[in-house]
């Protein structure tokens, strides 16, 4: 697919009452060609995040590399994602196009993990990794982060993770909402 902005209609219809529902989404599909900019798949939001065992790999439902990633979605009326409370929230996520040190060939990075309360601003977690603290770190990342239940108490909260390339002098920072029943 090109590296544009898409809009999934999906149209559901129940066949016994003839009751159609329909879930519109907007999908940016990332520009992995672009070399030199730093970019960003989106912030997944999900409520499983696990290793996959050896002979799962490569394929199957919500498979993202070597991680099954079920996400939860947010419903089609605009509100976040909704999580139960003592539930765990993962956050996944990849960054494309780190600048490599041309020594060393390898990227110089810091992440930064932030979820504040929507409704106060106050912050609830707060974690900064650098890429050296990584394992594996090239030119391409792979974020994974856990919350733990009994940070979150029910409300709405914003996530942001912010990757500043410390070599290419770049920094992105995608956000999601979600909420805590």
């Amino acid at each position: 697919m090109r590296p544009v902005r898409y809009r999934l209609d999906i149209v559901l219809k129940d066949v016994n009452s003839g009751k159609l529902g329909v879930f519109s989404r907007s999908i940016t599909v990332p520009d992995f060609n672009a070399g030199d900019k730093l970019a960003a798949s989106t912030l997944v939001l999900a409520d499983l995040m696990e290793p996959l065992p050896v002979h799962d790999l490569g394929g199957g439902r919500f498979v993202l590399g070597d991680q099954r990633v079920r996400p939860r979605v947010p419903p089609g009326n605009g509100a976040p994602a909704a999580f139960q409370r003592g539930q765990k929230v993962n956050l996944w996520m990849q960054a494309y196009n780190l600048a490599l040190d041309e020594t060393t060939r390898k990227p110089s990075a810091t992440v930064e993990y932030q979820v504040v309360n929507a409704a106060t601003g106050s912050p609830v977690f707060h974690l900064t990794q650098t890429t050296e603290q990584m394992h594996n770190a090239g030119n391409q990342l792979t974020l994974r982060q856990s919350l733990s239940p009994d940070q979150l108490v029910p409300g709405v909260y914003e996530v942001t993770i912010k990757v500043n390339d410390l070599i290419a002098k770049q920094s992105i920072a995608p956000a999601a909402r979600f909420e805590v029943k």
